[in-house]
């Protein structure tokens, strides 16, 4: 019989992308396996998914997660430890689902190599040291949502006017959260109340964020502000936030795209074409990219490219009048 192989993937840290590039949504409950430093980021780090394996061991040897609301993971509420809940764990096991769980990513093992030969050992010894009843945890998932994370699901529903209830009645009762305040200016965006969204950013109070977070949460901050510019019109202002997110963030799909979208209502093309050229020869078959493609050439008079990526664009989605309308421009003139 051949051995199989088994592979864990995919800890609930996708986040959603607005517009074309959407990746899958955190479900009720996967906040608990997301590392500290990933929240609001869209960059993932090595270490980062070892905090997610770290939580999942914890979880089969416990039963329980560390942390079972988004709440508790951004203000790392403590949580027992593992020997806490079961007493058949040993010293060393502990110490290495300890070590994984470090809220410092310095701290926490570093490579997958050394997390594992430290988990081998703890493994070896837990065999020859366990002794009695063995311990089975019973499988659970957590079942209670904090506000915030109510607040959040309600937006991926697209039930912003819950969620706004929800985060107001936070606020009204005294919360002072960082993200509290960040998820009201969002859901205010998405209700296109703008400039209310630009005050609410405004009063954020990030000197309670930790420095493991400060670095993603100010760049979800700069995200939804590019976001509200964009919608504003003001393109000179989203033009440069999105320099800074690509910048920091070079193969974020989404940042490019909004930073192509804005060289070209910035005049200019050149560089329009350049970053869409780059994202359609990485990601084939976006329609978004496609279509903006035809418009950008379009743009620039070389109405041939143009006429092309607007039939491609059609293969892609039959349904869009307006790229029917330009290609039969294009079929009269050319």
């Amino acid at each position: 019989m051949n051995q199989a192989t088994v592979k864990l993937t995919d800890f609930g840290t996708s986040r959603l992308i607005e517009d074309i590039f959407v990746k899958t949504i955190d479900g009720a409950g996967t906040f608990a396996y997301i590392a500290p430093e990933v929240l609001h980021s869209q960059t993932r780090y090595l270490n980062s998914d070892i905090y997610s394996l770290g939580v999942l061991l914890y979880q089969l040897l416990t039963g329980k997660t560390p942390h079972d609301t988004y709440f508790n993971v951004i203000h790392n509420v403590p949580f027992p430890k593992p020997r806490e809940l079961n007493d058949s764990i040993t010293p060393s096991m502990e110490k290495v689902i300890m070590k994984a769980l470090e809220r410092n990513p310095e701290i926490r093992y570093q490579s997958v190599t050394d997390f594992r030969a430290e988990f081998k050992k703890a493994v070896d010894e837990h065999f020859k040291q366990q002794q009695g009843e063995k311990f089975i945890p019973r499988a659970t998932l957590a079942n209670k949502q904090d506000p915030l994370e109510l607040a959040i699901l309600n937006c991926k529903l697209k039930k912003f006017t819950l969620a706004e209830k929800i985060l107001v009645t936070e606020i009204t009762n005294g919360s002072t959260v960082p993200e509290v305040v960040l998820q009201l200016a969002y859901v205010y965006y998405k209700t296109g109340r703008l400039f209310e969204s630009l005050r609410k950013i405004e009063e954020i109070e990030r000197t309670t964020i930790e420095d493991t977070r400060q670095e993603s949460f100010t760049t979800a901050v700069k995200s939804l502000k590019a976001k509200i510019f964009l919608a504003m019109k003001k393109y000179e202002e989203a033009l440069h936030l999105y320099e800074e997110l690509h910048q920091k963030e070079p193969k974020n799909l989404n940042y490019r795209y909004k930073l192509a979208v804005c060289y070209g209502v910035c005049g200019q093309g050149e560089k329009t074409i350049q970053l869409l050229e780059q994202l359609n020869q990485e990601t084939q078959g976006i329609w978004v990219v496609v279509k903006k493609l035809g418009q950008a050439y379009e743009q620039k008079k070389d109405y041939e490219r143009a006429r092309a990526y607007f039939k491609y664009a059609l293969k892609l989605r039959p349904d869009d009048e307006y790229v029917k309308q330009r290609l039969t421009t294009y079929d009269y003139y050319l």
